[in-house]
């Protein structure tokens, strides 16, 4: 499902709980519904929606951190309490966002989640698939604002190599130096 403008039609809290809210990053966002019950056709069973992409231009060996918002709620005409949380695959690696509880009719919040990966080719599919519980309810997560960015090593990560780098060095002086005597 997609909402345009923030605005939302059937993804909405409705029933006791506050209305979903535009994202922080504005605009447009889907939602993404986890029941697993869901039928994609003959004989096929899903374990929920997912939306994906694939992304090029990347360097095999870096690793990339990507960053987005979502958020938990209900279709309107749903009640009782649940459980929602994002898989993310990025080539063939999976990592999962934190289980948010949401409230009979109601809404968790926009947040931010960044996980980090490591390509392995310069082309592979960015996944998002929504899961929760309990099985049989439409379990919808919004999604909005993803980015894939390099990233850029910490200076704490940029100290140890030096460290390491001189250390070697050092040691190679020391054999020369013994080796020369």
């Amino acid at each position: 499902t997609y909402f345009r403008d923030g605005t939302n039609s059937g993804a909405n809290a409705g029933n006791s709980g506050p209305a979903v809210t535009v994202s922080p990053n504005g605009g447009n966002f889907v939602a993404l519904d986890g029941d697993s019950s869901f039928q994609c056709g003959t004989g096929c069973k899903s374990p929920g929606a997912s939306i994906s992409q694939t992304v090029t231009g990347l360097t095999a060996g870096t690793r990339y951190d990507v960053s987005f918002f979502w958020a938990g709620t209900q279709l309107i005409n749903r009640n009782g309490a649940t459980t929602e949380r994002l898989a993310v695959t990025f080539g063939g690696e999976q990592q999962s966002t934190n289980t948010v509880n949401v409230a009979s009719g109601g809404f968790s919040g926009w947040m931010q989640s960044t996980l980090r990966f490591t390509a392995t080719s310069a082309s592979q599919a960015l996944t998002f698939l929504s899961y929760g519980t309990p099985e049989g309810l439409p379990l919808v997560a919004l999604l909005d604002g993803v980015s894939v960015t390099a990233t850029v090593p910490e200076p704490t990560s940029w100290a140890l190599v030096t460290a390491g780098l001189l250390g070697l060095g050092w040691t190679v002086r020391r054999r020369r130096t013994a080796n020369a005597a």
